[in-house]
């Protein structure tokens, strides 16, 4: 049979516009994006190897035996590994709470046993082999790996219609016209064999993809290249769960309110993006910029705080050139700079947005005294479990009410009550008012 191998062709191009595209844009790294990046280089390679094939198959007196399966054996495998790694980027994107163990044990049995049935097809004949002809044949458990493929696919439709509240009509309509249009590429090749165009197919709905899910802009700041307060969150997380040790050196503006009572509130906006352009320059993928006035640069360890400290300040030592009318200023931002080093795990991204605001807007008085990080992070968790409690009380009706009693003094009786709100959790017992 003639195989038409230009849908490969052109699949290996869009593939490669993807991965370009990837690429220059600076991007935040999170297990979503390394997922698409390994769906990206796996058609990448199936693609191109499939190329290959077309001529194994149509053409097998001309290459060893050996030739013949091992393109044929590494297309299927590649082309079916998409599929597990599909269900997984859509986990990363759900994270349905107990799906995760799942998914992984899903995603290993299906690559395993394909793994299996294609290694030992060449004895076994069950997948592919080629007959004494030379002639490639499809064995009575290929249908196996169309099975794998389409479960895989399913399962990850499910899990994402399951969380589809989570997400925009667009980012929807992408994963389900993904598996959409990989189901009918695959049907029309069972009537169509000649017509290879599976991994166009794929080519084609990773565009979708890509803009609906993999856009940079979702972790920057405004329009400039500096990382934003989505991703300042998500990097402290990571620390938290690798039990790192890092340190975050914070950072504002002091005259900030002044300058924008001054230019007004579009212009102070425009000196935000030059400072966080110019803290991506200086410090790359380790400055943040987590409000319109609050800059952080991050760094595992800690034992470059100070020298992190410094160069932040050199940075602001040349003016920013700010646009008028007909003309242009030039300021000079005051910064003052915060270096806390983090020494133990347990700092959620929330808890340490609220330790830079805390550190940054101190009293003179405050500066001067000893501050212990450990101890106001262990205030910040108390804070956040007393809310939890006020939440589930609420819901339980968990307060009570006390009358106290109030005597007139004039006529000895007592006239009124004070009702007081008490509170008595089953973990914490009593919680003082003072409190909550």
């Amino acid at each position: 049979m003639l195989y038409y191998h230009q849908y490969c062709v052109a699949a290996v191009a869009a593939t490669c516009m993807l991965i370009a595209m990837y690429f220059l844009k600076q991007n935040y790294s999170t297990r979503q994006n390394k997922l698409f990046l390994l769906l990206l280089t796996v058609n990448l390679f199936a693609s191109g190897i499939n190329i290959t094939t077309f001529h194994t198959i149509s053409f097998p007196q001309k290459y060893p035996l050996w030739v013949d399966y091992l393109s044929n054996q590494t297309y299927l495998f590649l082309f079916n590994l998409m599929a597990v790694l599909f269900l997984l980027y859509v986990d990363s994107m759900t994270k349905i709470p107990g799906m995760k163990l799942p998914v992984r044990i899903v995603a290993v049995f299906f690559t395993g046993l394909e793994a299996l049935l294609l290694l030992t097809s060449p004895l076994t004949h069950l997948v592919i082999y080629f007959d004494e002809s030379h002639v490639y044949r499809h064995g009575s458990l290929m249908i196996l790996l169309y099975v794998f493929a389409f479960l895989s696919l399913a399962l990850a439709d499910g899990m994402f219609i399951y969380s589809h509240k989570k997400f925009n009509f667009y980012q929807v309509l992408s994963i389900t016209g993904f598996v959409g249009v990989i189901f009918a590429s695959v049907i029309f090749q069972v009537f169509f064999p000649a017509y290879v165009i599976n991994n166009f197919s794929c080519s084609m709905m990773m565009f979708f993809l890509y803009s609906a899910f993999e856009n940079p802009a979702y972790y920057a700041y405004k329009d400039t290249r500096c990382y934003n307060r989505r991703a300042f969150l998500a990097t402290v997380q990571k620390y938290r769960k690798r039990k790192k040790v890092y340190t975050v050196v914070a950072m504002k503006v002091t005259d900030y309110d002044y300058t924008r009572h001054n230019l007004g509130q579009s212009k102070v906006e425009i000196l935000s993006s030059k400072i966080a352009e110019r803290l991506n320059f200086k410090f790359g993928k380790n400055a943040y910029c987590i409000s319109d006035n609050c800059f952080v640069v991050l760094t595992e360890g800690d034992r470059e705080g100070s020298q992190t400290a410094q160069r932040l300040k050199e940075s602001f030592e040349e003016p920013f050139e700010i646009g008028l009318a007909e003309t242009s200023i030039r300021i000079t931002a005051n910064v003052a700079v915060r270096v806390i080093p983090i020494r133990f795990p347990d700092v959620g991204g929330a808890e340490m947005e609220e330790i830079i605001h805390y550190l940054l807007n101190m009293t003179d008085e405050e500066k001067a005294g000893a501050l212990d990080i450990e101890l106001l992070v262990e205030k910040l968790h108390r804070n956040e479990t007393i809310a939890h409690i006020i939440d589930r009380a609420i819901q339980n009706n968990g307060f009570s009410v006390y009358y106290q009693p109030i005597l007139n003094v004039r006529t000895g009786e007592f006239s009124s009550s004070e009702a007081l709100i008490r509170l008595i959790d089953e973990e914490l017992g009593f919680i003082s008012p003072e409190e909550f």
